[in-house]
């Protein structure tokens, strides 16, 4: 039959990969499953994954050094494994703040595993709701910080050793979300997402290709509705100059203690 070659948009199609303008995310990311790839390294976080077979508490807290994913648990916050989520029918961890203003919830990675290195690409995802959108500050990206139990990273400014990548609800009483990239005291900001309302169903991507830049996708969804595509949403060019490490944290901002953050999964995956 002779040497017939096949492109990469014919392998793609073969493999059932999404290809489609208005979901670039699809086009872009990579099989984010451990051991899928010999090339790249992935780290997942979700019911899914293998955390919900124990106590959702096995996960380590802040400031423990035996574990590659932490979970802030700052003034008693909880966290929970749901099965019941009508959005997330494959589990959820639910994570509820403490009654303090300020006090916060997430997840966080103690080593720093992410570079905007040239020829070395990485990728981050996250599927959250916020209960209380109006009530709380936000983070999801890589930070050259190691994880800090007094930082409400979604206010950070630039500077030296706060270099960082994703997106940020720098502000309470919105849903705006920020794109931004910092390499010490310049930060460029793009074009987010603006959620608009309580429990809507979040998704976001970032992307670094590589070739010096970092893209932000990302889609949403009111609840009982799948948020389907993630297109582009923004480019940015200025890029850390550090290794760092992976962060969605909510800050809330009020003494109720009910508004809690439900995430279904974060993903991070990096060439080799």
């Amino acid at each position: 039959m002779g040497n017939r070659r096949m492109g990469k948009r014919r392998l793609d199609a073969l493999l059932d990969k999404t290809i489609s303008n208005t979901d670039e995310w699809g086009y872009v990311r990579p099989s984010m499953n451990p051991g899928d790839s010999n090339k790249i390294r992935v780290q997942a976080l979700g019911p899914m994954h293998g955390y919900g077979f124990e106590d959702a508490a096995d996960i380590p807290v802040d400031g423990q050094a035996t574990a590659f994913w932490l979970r802030e648990d700052e003034n008693s916050s909880t966290i929970a494994l749901s099965n019941a989520d009508a959005d997330y029918t494959d589990g959820c961890f639910v994570l509820t703040p403490g009654s303090a203003d300020n006090d916060k919830v997430g997840f966080m990675t103690l080593n720093k595993p992410i570079a905007c290195t040239t020829g070395k690409k990485w990728w981050l995802e996250a599927a959250f709701k916020i209960a209380d959108i109006d009530d709380c500050t936000m983070f999801f990206g890589v930070v050259e910080d190691v994880y800090d139990v007094g930082v409400v990273y979604g206010t950070v400014a630039a500077g030296a050793g706060a270099d960082k990548v994703g997106f940020k609800k720098a502000a309470e009483a919105t849903g705006v979300f920020t794109t931004c990239a910092s390499l010490n005291a310049a930060e460029t900001t793009g074009t987010g997402l603006t959620v608009t309302a309580n429990n809507d169903v979040v998704t976001l991507g970032i992307h670094w290709d590589g070739e010096g830049t970092c893209k932000f996708y990302g889609a949403f969804a009111a609840t009982g509705t799948d948020p389907g595509a993630m297109p582009l949403l923004s480019s940015l060019t200025v890029t850390p100059d550090q290794n760092m490490g992976i962060v969605l944290e909510m800050g809330h901002s009020t003494a109720a203690a009910d508004d809690a953050l439900n995430v279904n999964y974060v993903r991070a995956a990096w060439e080799k």
